[in-house]
């Protein structure tokens, strides 16, 4: 089974414009995804229902529910082999076998004869007004800027880490692609300590959600702020994943 991780991410996000379905019912599928990632894309695979039970934090019958969800918009076959025993899961891909995006499976709506624009003619993106005297196209999606800006793709967990930010705490994605430009700058300073990017763009939007910090302003301003007193961002994120790791015994990845 071919997958591109990314690009099926991306293609969901089109899909839920048009099949809002609930965030439990989200994260299902994000779980199940990054379980099939870890098992190399395996066509079928098992998964047993206390595994998802934890990972979700819900019941055997709020499992049942929100796995049917996904089995009737058609995001997943699911076989049950009888009673404390793990079922079998297929994950319906939004690309065909050519590597193209399966008709019908996205909010793509194909454009109609002597519409505009044709394939070749892409429309401009929106204009979302900001304020009176500026404006700014719609902002680009955090995993395919992560890709741009860093030269790779996310891990499983780091589009997990994402997936929370945007979904769970619904921070602004414009503010996820400025921790992105910021990891990226910092990243490529010889002069500072390299560290996992995934787990210091986590740290800088934990210092922003504590702080309170939820518009792109705010932000940019924080970080001029840090700049022109000489604070080092880096360095106190760094510590505090050093800090975090320390008291939950595991490795930050620094």
């Amino acid at each position: 089974m071919n997958i591109n991780y990314l690009k099926e991410i991306n293609a969901f996000h089109d899909w839920l414009e048009i099949n809002p379905i609930s965030s439990t019912t989200q994260s299902l599928w994000f779980h199940i995804m990054n379980i099939a990632n870890k098992c190399s894309w395996p066509s079928e695979f098992t998964i047993a229902n206390p595994t998802l039970q934890a990972k979700l934090g819900i019941s055997r019958g709020t499992l049942n529910e929100h796995r049917n969800i996904l089995v009737q918009k058609g995001r997943i076959q699911y076989k049950s082999l009888g009673r404390n025993k793990a079922g079998v899961y297929k994950l319906i891909s939004f690309y065909g076998s050519n590597n193209e995006l399966v008709r019908g499976a996205s909010s793509i709506i194909e454009p109609e004869t002597n519409s505009k624009p044709t394939p070749h003619q892409p429309e401009p993106l929106p204009l979302v007004k900001l304020n009176e005297n500026e404006t700014k196209q719609t902002v680009e999606n955090p995993f395919m800027y992560y890709q741009k800006k860093m030269g790779r793709d996310l891990s499983g967990t780091g589009i997990q880490k994402l997936m929370n930010w945007i979904e769970l705490d619904k921070m602004p994605e414009n503010l996820i692609n400025y921790a992105i430009d910021i990891t990226a700058q910092e990243s490529s300073n010889p002069k500072k300590r390299k560290t996992n990017p995934e787990n210091y763009i986590d740290g800088i939007l934990k210092n922003w959600s504590r702080d309170g910090i939820r518009t792109l302003d705010a932000a940019i301003l924080e970080n001029k702020t840090d700049k022109n007193t000489g604070a080092s961002d880096f360095d106190s994120i760094l510590e505090k994943l050093k800090e975090e790791a320390a008291a939950s015994g595991t490795n930050a990845g620094i």
